[in-house]
C-alpha cells in the first residue's frame, strides 16, 4: 500500500512486524490481557491507517515522495 518496490514492501513488512510485535507485548504487559491478541489488534489498526493513508494518497492530498 505504501511501497514502491517489491525491496521496499520486504523491507516495511518486517519492520512494522517487530513495532506491532514490541506495542503489543507492552500493551499487554500493562492491560493484562494476552499478547497475541494485542499484537493483532494492533497490526489491524496500523494496516487500517495504512489503508486510509493509501487513499488520501491516491486521491492527491497527500504528497507521496
Amino acid at each position: 500500500m505504501v511501497a514502491r518496490s517489491y525491496k521496499q514492501t520486504f523491507i516495511i513488512s518486517i519492520v512494522l512486524g517487530f513495532i506491532y510485535m514490541m506495542i503489543g507485548i507492552i500493551l499487554s504487559y500493562y492491560y493484562d490481557v494476552k499478547p497475541g491478541g494485542a499484537i493483532v489488534i494492533c497490526a489491524v489498526v496500523g494496516m487500517a491507517i495504512m489503508s486510509i493513508y493509501g487513499k488520501v494518497r491516491k486521491m492527491g492530498l497527500v504528497d507521496g515522495s
